[in-house]
């Protein structure tokens, strides 16, 4: 399928679509102006990967909350892998999801990881039961007679 890019800089979409059509893959990519934890994956089995803004690529005072990362993987990337590589190594510990992969790299001069995340299905919630009392439906580990 195609390829689906994003950035919450407007900026960085046209270089991307500059980028793709220099190469020939413009018809391969689709580019979105978006925040990431706006996006949604196109199925099990999609392939995530994120260079979120860190070191110098980040105005002084800027954080990048890495918790919000790995939930929005969680909720909208059931059944996917992803790869997220980062300079800074205590933000990908606020993930939220254990790395199933690490691997140190470099982005220019900057000292990277590389970590993959093998993120899960949902879990299902506990069958419904009726109440014989209410006769509503309630999560039958909550319910005791």
């Amino acid at each position: 399928g195609p390829i689906h890019a994003s950035d919450v800089d407007p900026a960085s979409c046209a270089h991307t679509l500059e980028g793709a059509r220099r190469s020939g893959v413009e018809d391969f990519i689709a580019i979105s102006h978006k925040d990431f934890v706006q996006s949604q994956g196109t199925g099990p089995g999609s392939l995530v990967v994120l260079n979120p803004p860190y070191g110098v690529r980040m105005k002084t005072g800027d954080t990048i909350n890495y918790k919000f990362i790995g939930d929005t993987l969680k909720q909208h990337y059931p059944e996917s892998v992803a790869w997220i590589i980062s300079a800074d190594i205590g933000a990908l510990k606020t993930v939220g999801l254990r790395p199933t992969r690490k691997h140190i790299v470099y982005n220019g001069a900057l000292e990277c990881q590389l970590s993959q995340y093998v993120i899960s299905a949902p879990r299902k919630m506990d069958p419904l039961v009726q109440n014989p009392v209410t006769d509503k439906p309630i999560q039958e580990d909550l319910w005791t007679p």
